[in-house]
């Protein structure tokens, strides 16, 4: 009977410490995941305090050997880092982790991880790696059938490519995403794609397609009832309507904007929001509201230092003030938008010869690694062969030392110069780059002065000169812009250059006559030269229908077309108006038609012109 007495005590002492430590040790991991927790808080607003908690959560983890809880560790205090863009040491810690979650094989922490890799990577402007990371998420996410991952994966990648321009890849991914959100009807996450589409067709001036994708956005942020949403919505709304000279739909979505306006409580949003407001209302020609909300957009961009709204606040008020006649304030907003423009642009350059450099320096790293790996491989044969024969594989492996040498040496030399090119290179790039960006700004303020000088021309036909002046230069500095938008670019996307042409030239039209234009133009790619030619041309014919050429009907109608066959191009201006005298076979040619005829020399082409119904000019080349 004592016996049995015993047993029970010690069962039950067993028992009882077996709980102790197993509370004690439940504690430790609610320490370490509370730990993670704070840290991932503090990450975005104090860097010493996420840094604080993650090395406590470390400590612990490490100490209990809770080693998924010290990979979640690692990868908090990587975080902390990549709000600061430290990218070293945020890879450091983020491929302590990974070193984890590979071993464990734990495949829905490494989808997460390799998302973090990509957004590090993205943020620092380096594309190419952060892709790489992000198609790496999607394997994982696709072996695991995880959806809600590859619907992330696929929204990434169509930033990256939306980042590098390439808006047909941007639009594919950002539908993939929508796609698999609709099916796994996760409201929420429809709001992300759908703004990203909205916006490259707007960018593409593809307003059906805007307004379709951001009505749908509005219909979803109204059932979740989400309130600042819906006020972003009805602010974009209102912009792609404004865009379009649409008053009486962008009124509607001004009053609604304005109503939710007070619900938008982040500062970025607040600031897009009034721009979108008073960009807006000034294309409706609601000049005193617009200034108001254009001013509110400035001032909070300004205390956030987000620079591209502000830039584009500054733009607008040039632009508003220009119209109000107030020559002196749109050219103080427009000092304020050049020098602006200027300090991003050196800022730009500045961030792209370092990501060059750091590409360069990564490149480094890796072929030093595969170079020690090389010296491996050889340590390790030339040890095998002194053990299978000293004599001749000795001799044989002095041969290949030496040849080794003479190879490395050479490679040495090889990389040396390598790195010399790259940097004459990078060097020519920026220097071609600023040389552009300065004629594209020189140009644009020349027309802007020719511009502001016909308000002050005594005569109607000194003005209208001027007037078409500006516009040539206009039309000339597009393609400066386009050339320092992008490295090493021959040819251009001929169709946006006639689109932003034909735009600028109705900015400064006369808006009382009811004008539509149509568009016709293939996709092409054409030589700079070429395009510039073809620009000139749309330039002069547009400017020619819009002054001259009166309807019959209420609406005057001017169609442009460019097609292409196996032999030739064919661009077509046509308007379905007659002109205002009847043309005189024997009056000399206008300046405009002899430029014309000039531009239609340096493209080696034909023009012809028919005026049976309305005016239509075409104009052939190779």
């Amino acid at each position: 009977m004592q016996k049995l007495v015993l047993l029970f005590i010690s069962f039950l002492t067993a028992t009882l410490w077996s709980q102790k430590d197993h509370i004690a040790l439940q504690n430790t991991e609610n320490k370490i995941l509370s730990h993670i927790s704070t840290s991932k808080k503090w990450a975005p607003i104090d860097f010493d305090s996420a840094l604080f908690y993650a090395d406590k959560a470390i400590f612990l983890a490490d100490k209990n050997h809770e080693e998924s809880l010290l990979a979640d560790a690692f990868t908090a205090k990587g975080l902390a880092f990549d709000y600061q863009s430290k990218l070293d040491s945020t890879l450091f810690w983020y491929e302590k982790a990974l070193a984890i979650r590979i071993r464990q094989k734990n495949k829905v922490a490494l989808v997460k991880l390799y998302n973090n890799f990509g957004v590090s990577y993205y943020y620092q402007g380096m594309y190419d790696r952060a892709l790489t990371y992000y198609i790496e998420s999607l394997k994982q996410s696709e072996s695991i059938g995880d959806s809600i991952g590859i619907a992330r994966s696929f929204n990434n990648m169509g930033l990256i490519y939306d980042k590098k321009g390439d808006w047909i890849k941007a639009t594919d991914y950002y539908e993939k995403s929508l796609h698999i959100k609709r099916l796994l009807k996760d409201d929420a996450g429809l709001l992300f794609p759908l703004s990203n589409l909205s916006n490259i067709a707007f960018l593409q001036k593809d307003y059906s397609s805007a307004e379709r994708y951001m009505l749908t956005n509005l219909e979803v942020s109204t059932q979740l009832k989400d309130s600042m949403q819906i006020g972003i919505s009805h602010g974009l709304l209102a912009l792609i309507y404004g865009t379009q000279g649409n008053s009486k739909k962008t009124q509607e979505h001004v009053n609604f904007t304005e109503e939710y306006l007070p619900l938008v409580n982040d500062a970025f949003e607040s600031s897009l929001l009034y721009y979108n407001l008073g960009e807006s209302l000034r294309l409706t020609g609601q000049f005193h509201k617009s200034e108001v909300y254009l001013i509110k957009s400035i001032a909070i961009s300004k205390k956030i230092k987000q620079t591209d709204v502000l830039l584009k606040g500054y733009e607008s008020l040039q632009q508003l003030y220009r119209k109000k006649g107030d020559l002196t304030e749109s050219l103080v907003y427009y000092d304020l938008f050049t020098t602006l423009n200027d300090s991003i642009y050196k800022v730009n350059q500045a961030v792209e010869i370092a990501k060059i450099e750091q590409q360069y320096q990564w490149e480094k790293k890796e072929q030093e690694i595969e170079l020690l790996q090389v010296h491996i491989e050889h340590a390790t044969a030339q040890k095998r062969n002194w053990i299978l024969g000293f004599g001749f594989l000795g001799i044989l492996g002095a041969v290949v030392t030496v040849f080794f040498m003479i190879n490395k040496r050479k490679s040495d030399e090889l990389e040396v110069k390598n790195a010399q090119i790259e940097t004459a290179l990078a060097e020519n790039k920026t220097l071609m780059k600023e040389m552009n960006h300065r004629i594209k700004n020189n140009l644009q303020m020349i027309a802007s002065m020719l511009h502001l000088q016909t308000h002050y021309a005594n005569q109607p036909e000194i003005a209208a000169t001027l007037h078409e002046t500006a516009s040539r230069i206009k039309s000339i500095s597009l393609i400066h812009q386009k050339l320092y938008a992008k490295d090493g670019m021959q040819q251009i996307q001929i169709e946006p250059y006639i689109k932003e042409i034909a735009q600028s030239i109705l900015d400064h039209f006369d808006k009382t006559k009811k004008i539509v234009l149509k568009f016709d133009i293939a996709p092409l790619d054409m030589e700079i030269e070429k395009a510039q030619s073809v620009g000139l041309i749309v330039n002069e014919l547009l400017s020619n229908a819009l002054k001259h050429a009166i309807s019959k009907e209420e609406l005057l109608i001017i169609q442009i077309g460019l097609k292409e066959n196996k032999t030739f191009k064919t661009l077509i201006v046509k308007d379905n108006g007659s002109v205002e005298t009847p043309k005189n076979e024997e009056k000399p040619q206008t300046y405009g038609m002899q430029l014309i005829q000039s531009f239609v020399e340096k493209l080696d082409g034909k023009m012809q012109i028919f005026k049976e119904k309305g005016w239509e000019v075409q104009i052939k080349w190779n």
